[in-house]
């Protein structure tokens, strides 16, 4: 027989600490290429209740965006649950959409816990993770820039040079120095260093992150795809900091009038410092889709 005092110490260390309230938007700007899940699991292995979110951003034609949205519910449950989701969805991919080289899709998933949250990303969607209203932790791109993924891919690609924008205030785009990178064995040419899809030709390297939870804390998680990110100064902080106070359907309202607004443009890449100004159609810019997960404290 327990004790009361165990019984209550039991009871302690189950019940919910935080209430998680998660909402979405997508805004499918051009290609109509980006997906959102949101669920609850049961963990594997320690029977843990949780909730998880994940956005996908596809690339390339449409095949492997299509084949993730018509994954059934349990099958992808059976991924998620376990502790390495995005390898096991990676095989399944490549198992069962065979022969489609320009096809993929990031992933960026988070499963929010009882005690903590644990952030995996393959690509170069994001996530960010506030604690009481300071960012506690972004998740890094595979890309060009990032010296794991180049130290993995070591000579199996060459990195092409090329462009890309990024926002320096809120009226201003510059040219910045990009790198493409392609695969030397068949020729495939991304911005990011690892997807779903493409026949599994990138690997599947997914970073994870877990973050705990302090049960006297709050916490605030947006994933995007980098149809949010490319449109957010995430070096600037009080721009970061205004985005902690924003709900979803903000964010997206947000994204989508910078992505169709008229740009001071600036093509720095040449030394052209002459100040153009132009806009995007929507063909021209790039899907957007958000999560925003509001972690806060329950008080008994």
């Amino acid at each position: 027989m327990y004790k009361m005092s165990e019984i209550l110490s039991i009871f302690n260390q189950m019940k919910p600490t935080h209430a998680v309230d998660i909402n979405t938007r997508i805004n499918q700007l051009s290609k109509g290429q980006d997906y959102i899940i949101t669920d609850q699991s049961i963990d594997l292995e320690t029977g843990e209740v949780f909730n998880w979110a994940a956005v996908f951003d596809g690339h390339g034609s449409n095949e492997c965006i299509d084949f993730i949205r018509k994954i059934p519910s349990s099958t992808m449950n059976d991924f998620i649950v376990s502790n390495t989701p995005i390898q096991l969805l990676a095989e399944y991919i490549n198992k069962n959409l065979t022969t489609i080289q320009s096809s993929g899709s990031t992933m960026c998933l988070v499963k929010f816990y009882r005690d903590r949250i644990e952030c995996f990303n393959c690509g170069d969607s994001q996530v960010v993770v506030y604690r009481n209203g300071n960012i506690k932790f972004i998740s890094k791109e595979h890309n060009y820039l990032n010296k794991n993924e180049r130290n993995r891919l070591a000579d199996d690609v060459t990195f092409i040079p090329s462009m890309n924008i990024k926002m320096t205030d809120k009226d201003t785009l510059v040219s910045v120095y990009s790198e493409y990178i392609e695969w030397n064995d068949d020729l495939t040419r991304l911005a990011c260093s690892q997807s779903l899809g493409h026949n599994g030709v990138t690997g599947c390297a997914p970073d994870r992150t877990i973050i705990p939870i302090d049960p006297n804390d709050n916490y605030k998680v947006i994933i995007g795809s980098d149809g949010l990110w490319d449109m957010t100064m995430m070096d600037d902080k009080h721009e970061m900091t205004e985005l902690y106070y924003m709900d979803a359907e903000d964010i997206m309202k947000q994204t989508t009038d910078r992505w169709l607004q008229t740009w001071k443009m600036q093509d720095l890449l040449n030394n052209d410092t002459k100040i153009h100004y132009c806009s995007y159609q929507p063909r021209q810019c790039d899907d957007i889709s958000v999560v925003v997960a509001d972690i806060i404290p329950i008080i008994y």
